[in-house]
């Protein structure tokens, strides 16, 4: 049987449980392409379903099972039905939980999960956008399963929790659909980036509240709690308020006169390709904050876990 390397769980629990060992290579299936992985990026989700817990008894795995959800690489292998990929395409996309994911050196994933890397980026800076870059997408633009906020040219959004890797992408993502985009920071510090990524008008929340962000079209919220709670204040009639980050109360967007969304991601490559071509237009930019080889995926779940990450943690995989 052929092999690669891995880093899989053989059982739930802390960075100590991920290993680096062979694993059976994949092989491709109807409407699927395998890839070879050059660079795979870490995420808190891997973080949870390593952990099982609650995502444990939502979404089971089999063990064992290699994590990793965005990846960029090389496609070298396609299956039944795939008549428009070919090998030695080089591709960007997410594997999608609880099936094997993208620590390894290949992964198997749909058609529908991978598009045409950015020409202007490294595997790297490509493995580093595919979830969070599609989350602020669907959450601003809506897909299949409906509008979300349906954000347009000219309108006003509020985006709480900014400066993170979600909210740095839906920032630009506004900007060049020709939005005015008002970002909160945390702290001060965060306040140079997001100016950078094009923000409008940027509020410190330690030092000033939601009130100065005026009255918005729509709010994307990335952080729930309090700060939601406040945020409906600001939102026009007819307005809306997406979150990430659970279910907005229905009541309140009663109350208020406008649409409450709850955003999960999904896999879309036609999206994936609209993304792409923002990113070789300049339009919008990837900050990646550290690199480490694939077999140093336990030290990296621990950096991680410590906060102290600024930007995208990619896993290198195969020279890139």
């Amino acid at each position: 049987m052929a092999t690669m390397n891995a880093i899989r769980i053989h059982e739930y629990g802390g960075p100590e449980v991920l290993r680096y060992e062979p694993a059976p290579l994949p092989e491709p299936g109807a409407g699927e392409v395998l890839v070879r992985v050059a660079a795979a990026e870490l995420q808190v989700e891997g973080i949870d379903a390593r952990r099982g817990g609650v995502h444990q008894a939502a979404i089971p795995l089999s063990l064992p099972w290699i994590p990793g959800l965005d990846f960029s690489g090389v496609v070298t292998r396609v299956g039944g039905g795939v008549a428009d990929l070919d090998t030695g395409a080089e591709v960007f996309g997410k594997s999608d939980t609880p099936r094997d994911g993208s620590y390894a050196e290949h992964v198997v994933v749909g058609r529908s999960g991978v598009a045409a890397r950015p020409s202007s980026i490294d595997h790297v800076h490509a493995a580093a956008v595919p979830l969070a870059a599609l989350t602020a997408w669907q959450s601003l633009f809506g897909d299949d399963r409906g509008p979300a906020l349906g954000l347009r040219a000219g309108q006003t959004v509020l985006i709480l929790g900014a400066a993170g890797g979600v909210g740095s992408f839906a920032v630009q993502f506004a900007k060049a659909r020709g939005a005015r985009v008002v970002a909160t920071a945390r702290r001060t510090a965060e306040i140079p980036h997001l100016s950078a990524l094009g923000g409008d008008a940027i509020i410190d929340l330690e030092r000033r509240g939601l009130q100065d962000a005026g009255p918005v079209d729509a709010v994307l919220d990335l952080v729930g709690g309090d700060l939601q709670r406040r945020a409906w204040a600001q939102i026009r009639p007819g307005g809306a308020l997406a979150s990430t980050v659970g279910r907005p109360p229905e009541e309140l967007a009663t109350a208020r006169g406008v649409r409450a969304v709850a955003v999960s991601s999904h896999t879309n490559a036609k999206q994936l390709g609209e993304i792409a071509v923002l990113i070789d237009a300049q339009k919008v930019r990837v900050v990646v904050g550290e690199t480490m080889p694939l077999a140093s995926a336990r030290r990296a779940h621990e950096r991680l876990q410590s906060g102290d990450v600024r930007g995208k943690l990619v896993l290198t995989v195969g020279g890139a």
